[in-house]
């Protein structure tokens, strides 16, 4: 008599004893249009072939992961996702969520276990909100002139003018920063400056008074807001938008933190007052009668300096130009580990590998190279804007044995061969 075995599958599952999530390598606030990455860990899952994590912003749907390789006893696992973040993300909440997904035979609904909220806080640099940048009025009268910008975290504003006529005071309701000024009787440009430890903007708004025929006219000020130098023009004239001949050699410059720079701005044309640069660092005085000016910095160490070359046109046209700087810095350190392992490997199985790469700039010219010895495996770059340094971590998934090298590449203006840390 013939018999008829049939097995039958049976799994043993193990939902986690813990989900949770967290950043790797960095705590506090993070910094608008930065990459971080998040690590989502999970104790002690079984079977791990049936594992599917899932990633969540809010309510948002960001990734699922499933895992092919087969463990019925259960495992530790971690997860990993890059993030690149805005402002609009200041306050959001990220979640990671295991999932044991065992077919028809299993639960319905699925097993799962959710992490905490991550709470997310992003600083980013002041931006102006929209607002007049000319202002009329009549000779003798009051006049109010709003600034208001935001950023976090919240910037400070300052005043500064090229007058001392009038009497000024200010006021601030919330983000509204407004100067009142009493009798004026002249046309002046106010410069509103605000700034918090992410980077500073100027802008300027221009008081135009209505001055009667007979009066003799006045003079204002559209002269960058140099500290102590200022140029004035006829109070009948207004700034233009105009194409202006300036040219800067080099026209980009990449210097390494804390090294010295310079940069000259000639232009071609006769028809001039005087040229100068504005900026933080290293500006000049409005000079006259000259057809190039030098702007020098022996230290720089400003990751959002810009430079800004002006003319001043004999028609009172006032044409600028800003020298692009790309300011570096090699990494303190990479250091290169595997995730949630420590000990001997089993062929046949995968690890994560990490590169952790500390304090480099700018994010945008990294690239991040993997090696197995001398054989190259992957080539990483970076497209995110940080002009300020960053930590960075990135991984691979591997069979054991490998090294990591890091590459900035700053292109034809920056160093050759590109600085590099192994």
């Amino acid at each position: 008599m013939w018999k008829t075995i049939i097995k039958k599958n049976i799994y043993i599952t193990k939902i986690p004893d813990s989900v949770s999530i967290s950043v790797l390598n960095h705590s506090g606030p993070m910094v608008e249009g930065t990459q971080y990455q998040l690590q989502c860990d999970i104790q002690n899952i079984a079977p791990l072939q049936n594992l599917v994590v899932k990633w969540y912003k809010g309510n948002e749907p960001l990734d699922n992961v499933t895992y092919s390789t087969v463990s019925k006893t259960p495992v530790d696992v971690s997860d990993t996702l890059m993030i690149s973040l805005r402002r609009d993300d200041d306050g959001a909440q990220y979640r990671c969520r295991a999932e044991l997904d065992l077919g028809p035979e299993g639960p319905q609904p699925h097993p799962t276990v959710t992490s905490e909220p991550l709470n997310i806080t992003v600083h980013y640099a002041p931006e102006f909100l929209p607002g007049n940048d000319t202002v009329e009025v009549s000779a003798g009268s009051d006049v109010s002139l709003n600034c208001s910008a935001e950023g976090n975290p919240s910037p400070e504003l300052k005043w500064t003018n090229n007058t001392a006529e009038g009497n000024a005071n200010e006021t601030t309701v919330g983000r509204l920063r407004t100067l009142n000024i009493s009798r004026v009787t002249a046309n002046a440009t106010y410069n509103c400056t605000v700034t918090n430890r992410l980077g500073s903007i100027t802008k300027q708004i221009h008081v135009l008074v209505d001055v009667p025929p007979q009066q003799q006219p006045k003079m204002f000020s559209t002269a960058p807001s140099t500290p102590g130098t200022m140029t004035t023009l006829p109070a009948t004239a207004k700034p233009k938008v105009v194409t202006f001949p300036l040219e800067l050699n080099p026209p980009r410059v990449v210097v390494r933190y804390g090294d010295s720079v310079s940069g000259n701005c000639s232009t071609s044309s006769t028809d001039h007052d005087g040229m100068g640069w504005e900026d933080t660092f290293g500006g000049t005085s409005f000079e006259q009668d000259v057809n190039i000016v030098t702007w020098t910095v022996d230290n720089l160490t400003d990751w959002t300096i810009e430079p800004t070359c002006y003319i001043i046109l004999i028609d009172s046209k006032q044409p600028s130009k800003v020298l692009p700087v790309i300011l570096y810095n090699t990494p303190d350190s990479v250091s290169i580990s595997v995730l949630r392992h420590s000990g001997p490997m089993v062929e046949g199985t995968q690890y994560q590998l990490q590169c952790d790469i500390q304090n480099i700039a700018p994010l945008q010219n990294l690239v991040v190279k993997w090696y197995k010895g001398n054989e190259p495996l992957d080539n990483v770059t970076y497209s995110t804007v940080s002009k300020t340094p960053v930590n960075v971590s990135d991984t691979l998934m591997i069979s054991p044995s490998r090294d990591d090298d890091v590459d900035l590449d700053l292109g034809p203006e920056g160093p050759q061969p590109h600085p590099t840390v192994t």
